[in-house]
């Protein structure tokens, strides 16, 4: 097998190159390793107890720390043989003793009957599934609502949730609070019911170390069109329609590039 000096990596020949006896097992010309030709001849006639190691190895095996831990973990390895040693001399002596019916119990007839397998194994914690509360709904399936209003007998019932438009506004200067949001979205798209505003922000972030802020704001679908048009927010505010890319009706939605609301030019 032809190897490769790992000094100047050129090929080497049987009678010119020496290998590394320490961890890396690397081949080197004798003169790129810095033997002579004499010491290189005495090497190699007493390869059982005459060892070359590079200088990398060399360091790790001069290494004070390095020795005690391969230490260790040989000792680890000697105990965990003797351990198995030791229970596969004691299931043998119990196989000799009383033949394979003890050492592997036949099934008895109650055995017959299916059950969960039972073993020794640490049992691995997986997290319990979300439980979807009581009172939210269920918007992917197909709801039917009643209609008799003659009953005797009626129960208290919530109206559902109306559903919104969200859009997303962006670079707000930090100071600015949401009622100043609040009341901006309500004059631009003069709305009937006051819109929902929430700032996001990560919790216990430090504002001064913003450049600015957004908002993710509610209003009636009815708004949607003024709301993605330009000429309905102040110059400079970023606007796009916002997007839950955490919610499982979230995933797969294409990005959507923010726009900018810019003065009009007569």
């Amino acid at each position: 097998m032809e190897h490769v000096c790992d000094k100047c990596a050129k090929p080497t020949k049987e009678s010119d190159y020496i290998k590394c006896q320490g961890f890396c097992e690397t081949v080197a010309h004798f003169k790129c390793a810095g033997l002579s030709s004499q010491l290189f001849t005495k090497v190699k006639s007493h390869t059982d107890n005459v060892l070359w190691f590079c200088d990398g190895c060399l360091k790790l095996l001069k290494w004070a720390t390095f020795r005690p831990t391969i230490a260790a973990l040989g000792n680890t390895i000697a105990e965990l043989v003797t351990q198995q040693t030791a229970a596969i001399n004691e299931l043998k002596e119990v196989i000799r003793k009383d033949g394979m019916k003890s050492a592997y119990p036949v099934a008895s007839k109650s055995d017959i009957t299916p059950r969960a397998a039972q073993n020794n194994w640490p049992s691995i914690h997986r997290p319990a599934p979300k439980r979807r509360r009581e009172d939210q709904f269920i918007s992917n399936r197909d709801i039917i609502v009643g209609t008799n209003a003659n009953l005797s007998t009626t129960v208290a019932t919530v109206p559902l949730t109306e559903k919104k438009f969200w859009i997303y506004l962006s670079r707000i200067h930090p100071d600015v609070p949401v009622q100043n949001v609040h009341d901006m979205v309500k004059e631009c798209l003069q709305c009937d019911d006051p819109p929902e505003v929430v700032k996001l922000v990560k919790k216990d972030v430090d504002m001064n170390s913003l450049r600015f802020i957004s908002f993710k704001v509610g209003v009636d679908p009815k708004l949607k069109t003024a709301a993605l048009s330009p000429s309905t927010w102040p110059a400079g505010i970023f606007f796009r329609e916002f997007e839950d890319y955490g919610s499982k009706n979230g995933r797969g939605v294409t990005t959507v590039t923010p726009m900018v609301a810019s003065p009009v030019i007569p």
